[in-house]
């Protein structure tokens, strides 16, 4: 229902936020962005190795 689907919605932008803070990353603007970009693929790539 509607109510769940905006509960998931607000989970997600709240845990992105933290996980920004977490990070260094400003992820309400541009630059944190491709900051938060360039984070996660250097992160999938030492995985996937």
């Amino acid at each position: 229902d509607a109510k769940s689907i905006g509960g998931l919605m607000y989970y997600y932008e709240l845990l992105t936020s933290l996980v920004g803070q977490l990070l260094g990353v400003d992820t309400y603007n541009q630059p944190g962005v491709e900051a938060g970009k360039i984070i996660l693929k250097e992160k999938l790539s030492s995985i996937s190795k």
